[in-house]
């Protein structure tokens, strides 16, 4: 029976903390403490398009650099002096690191900057760029449309040191289907965004040269970036999620709206990392009175073997839809929040 492609993304108001020790206060700070470093986190909520846990990473297959790892770092002292959580997406091709600086909060995501280096092309000139921040963060999911931006630039070279930027942008977004093919990572339900760029390069009030700069995100509830697509002035990308490496890993059903629910796409229904099971000891299931609401899916405690395992029950209500529902787990000693995907669509 040919799958359906009509989009229904569930989408939650959950409460995600990026790393650390976890309160009910969104401004209060949180000390993280290890045998060598000491680290204050900022506790504020996340989008569910885009859950960010510092330490955790994701892998890509990109058309031109094969296996691509996007690491995800916390960024402790920006975020300390914005008051707002702020990660890196580093991205790593090859030379080249394109690492998307951003923020999520329950009501949307911006992009504040890139973080380099990596090697731009501007009038058959190649200049190593070390960071470029946009005075106004662009919105990624919320209030998205056209806008004018300053930005500040650190590079190799003096002449792009002492440049002003000007960037007019635009900003769209669309359902899509992630994997349409089921030929990857698996099927999935996206948000895709798609950001277009003019910047003007000036110098002593005098425009000398126009940047294009082109990027489009593909973002799935509980997991995040499931594509990287883009050029940046030059360097050109182009990746899509392959694996997950300390983060849940997403578990698919197949439902026809006729036969019981079944796992695939080599699914089990416990909740695993790379790693191994999400033991009930070590995680309390954070988003469980969200699942409740739901009278199709359950996350229980696995007794055998110490885990949590979801089911599905067949009602009125089962999605028969490509559809994405977010999992929470929340370690109970040092409340860090890891998200998980179940997916359930119709092969």
């Amino acid at each position: 029976m040919p799958l359906k492609y009509l989009i229904y993304l569930l989408s939650f108001t959950f409460l995600l903390s990026a790393c650390g020790l976890e309160t009910d206060e969104d401004e209060e700070e949180v000390t993280e403490e290890s045998e060598v470093t000491t680290t204050t986190v900022l506790v504020h909520d996340q989008h569910p398009l885009l859950p960010l846990t510092s330490g955790t990473s994701l892998q890509y297959s990109d058309t031109s650099a094969g296996n691509v790892t996007a690491t995800v770092i916390y960024d402790a002292s920006e975020s300390q002096a914005q008051n707002l959580n702020i990660y890196e997406m580093s991205f790593v091709y090859g030379s080249n690191t394109i690492g998307l600086v951003l923020s999520s909060t329950s009501s949307g995501v911006t992009w504040l900057g890139i973080e380099g280096p990596v090697e731009i092309t501007s009038d058959s000139t190649s200049i190593t760029l070390n960071s470029l921040y946009f005075d106004e963060p662009i919105v990624l999911i919320g209030d998205t449309g056209n806008a004018t931006t300053g930005a500040s630039l650190s590079s190799s070279n003096e002449f792009w040191e002492a440049a002003s930027l000007e960037i007019d942008y635009t900003t769209g977004s669309s359902t899509t289907v992630f994997d349409a093919d089921n030929e990857g990572y698996g099927i999935l339900p996206a948000h895709t965004v798609n950001i277009v760029s003019e910047i003007e390069v000036s110098l002593s009030g005098s425009v000398v040269t126009t940047l294009n700069l082109a990027t489009t995100l593909s973002f799935v509830e509980g997991i995040g970036v499931v594509e990287h697509v883009g050029n940046y002035i030059g360097t050109a990308v182009s990746s899509k999620l392959s694996s997950l490496s300390n983060l849940p890993l997403t578990i698919w059903f197949d439902y026809d709206g006729i036969n019981d629910p079944i796992l695939t796409n080599g699914s089990d229904a416990i909740f695993q990392t790379d790693s191994g099971n999400i033991l009930t000891d070590t995680y309390s299931l954070y988003n469980k009175e969200e699942l409740n609401a739901l009278d199709w899916i359950d996350v229980v405690a696995n007794t055998s073997t110490d885990s949590y395992e979801v089911k599905l029950t067949v009602t009125d209500d089962l999605p028969t839809e490509l559809t994405s529902v977010q999992v929470i787990f929340e370690d109970k000693q040092f409340g860090r929040r890891i998200s998980g995907n179940v997916t359930i669509f119709e092969e």
